[in-house]
């Protein structure tokens, strides 16, 4: 059995989100952060392309998609604040969108890039 002390031995910085469990950074690839969603999901994600993916990045053909769709978000010049999620493997024609500073998640970019979520109609994204 495992002391309930040792999860409380890692420092967890205020740039966390969400938990992230120290430890799981050494095993990412080089430029991304393994994080641990309270719910016990883990995710990835790739701060210098904004990119989040849920899919197991340590299985190679998973990375080589990786890292395919962040060389196409890079092209998109998402702004501070906004993430692109890859979604089952998929390139970046079909990703949700996150704009974190408007509370507001979609699959149109442009609707979530300019538009303040208390100007959407229901269903523009």
């Amino acid at each position: 059995m495992c002391p309930m002390n040792l999860f409380f031995e890692h420092d967890f910085s205020a740039e966390d989100a969400y938990i992230t469990i120290s430890h799981l950074t050494s095993i990412a690839p080089p430029g991304w952060i393994s994080h641990v969603h309270p719910r016990g999901a883990v995710y990835w994600t790739n701060p210098s392309h904004r990119v989040v993916v849920d899919d197991d990045i340590r299985v190679p053909a998973i990375l080589q998609k990786a890292t395919q769709f962040c060389a196409q978000c890079s092209q998109l010049d998402l702004s501070d604040g906004m993430e692109a999620h890859m979604i089952g493997a998929m390139d970046a024609s079909f990703c949700l969108f996150i704009n974190h500073k408007q509370c507001a998640a979609g699959y149109d970019l442009a609707n979530i890039r300019t538009k303040a979520i208390r100007n959407m109609q229901m269903g523009a994204c």
